[in-house]
């Protein structure tokens, strides 16, 4: 591992980049664990982990296994005891991590040995769990920002969308296009279903045939179940809908942390901080993410499907970039990227 890791700071090369698994990969047996098991209780790096573990009060990443080694050290005051205990926690939440990195492997939703591996170690050390409730807090946030009436306080989205109504509630209304970027198309997705819902209430303003003429989604930041419920209100909420993505190549190549962890933002969502429907942390399919649209894929379920659909649909209804339309190399590149900017100058003066 050290030597890969070397190899990665000094030229650029993701760790174990070149393996291939087996496509009939099996399940970690208990023996394969015991073994693992033994392996990593001798490693001394290992065991220098559990005695940082042991001594550090700094190190975020030590502080639970700190804290279950001293609750199951014999005493507190045994310094072996404690190292001990905290070296074999270190043990088994490795092989845990194995265990999930060869699960995913199994279920097509890794992200490459190295990146799965550092997801995997994040979720196993709690950290994702304090990063996915403060995502799912965004999420909430976005989702309750433009309700109206008894469901949730006014504030700065109910008030631009009583704005918005108002602009738009006359005999000829301008023609209106949304753009959303990243975690800001949640915010488009709850702002679409919103304005959809007044449309619809009694004693509505708005003209009968009023619709928000493009929606346009950059690297969506989002689930496929998000990005579905979206798209099923085209023809009353909007009329025509476009995505720009990054190729995979490139959302590969846009590290978020160089070395740590070599995979875009998106990624890090996906493989992090998304949670399945239990609410249970887990690698979650995002509908930004281009390798979950390649030829006869399946993954995401019937919500995927229904936004492939739409995608297909029309020859520019889904744009990868770097392309002949876009450019944008990483996600930063989108909102200044000069073929992006001058598709959505046509889609605003067309």
């Amino acid at each position: 591992m050290a030597v890969e890791l070397k190899t990665m700071e000094k030229g650029g090369v993701e760790p174990y980049a070149s393996l291939t698994p087996p496509a009939d990969m099996s399940q970690l047996t208990n023996a394969e664990s015991q073994w693992l098991v033994r392996a990593l209780s001798e490693d001394q790096q290992l065991r220098s982990l559990g005695r940082s573990a042991r001594d550090s009060d700094s190190e975020l990443v030590m502080s639970s296994t700190r804290t279950e080694a001293a609750e199951q050290a014999e005493s507190r005051h045994s310094s072996r005891a404690v190292l001990e205990v905290a070296t074999g926690l270190l043990v088994r939440k490795v092989v845990s991590a194995a265990r999930a990195v060869i699960e995913r492997f199994r279920a097509g939703t890794h992200h490459g040995l190295y990146p799965t591996a550092v997801e995997e170690i994040l979720r196993e050390f709690c950290l994702a769990h304090l990063g996915a409730a403060l995502w799912s807090g965004m999420k909430d946030e976005a989702a309750t920002a433009f309700r109206s009436g008894d469901e949730s306080p006014a504030g700065a989205g109910r008030y631009f969308l009583d704005r918005f109504i108002d602009a738009v509630s006359v005999p000829e209304p301008k023609e209106v296009t949304v753009v959303g970027h990243g975690s800001g198309v949640l915010l488009m997705n709850a702002f679409l279903a919103a304005f959809d819902a007044r449309r619809g209430s009694a004693g509505s303003p708005l003209p009968a045939d009023f619709r928000v003429r493009d929606v346009v989604a950059l690297a969506p930041m989002c689930t496929f179940p998000e990005l579905a419920s979206t798209l099923r209100r085209r023809n009353t909420a909007f009329e025509r809908f476009r995505m720009f993505a990054l190729t995979d190549e490139a959302e590969k190549a846009d590290h978020l942390v160089p070395v740590a962890y070599p995979r875009s933002l998106l990624y890090f969502v996906s493989g992090v901080l998304e949670r399945d429907p239990n609410g249970t942390s887990a690698a979650v399919p995002l509908s930004g993410m281009a390798r979950w649209y390649g030829s006869g894929q399946t993954a995401g379920g019937a919500e995927a499907e229904e936004v492939r659909v739409v995608a297909n649909a029309e020859p520019h209804a889904f744009v990868l970039s770097p392309g002949a339309e876009c450019g944008a190399r990483s996600h930063a590149q989108f909102r200044t990227d000069p073929g992006l900017l001058a598709n959505l100058q046509v889609m605003i003066s067309g």
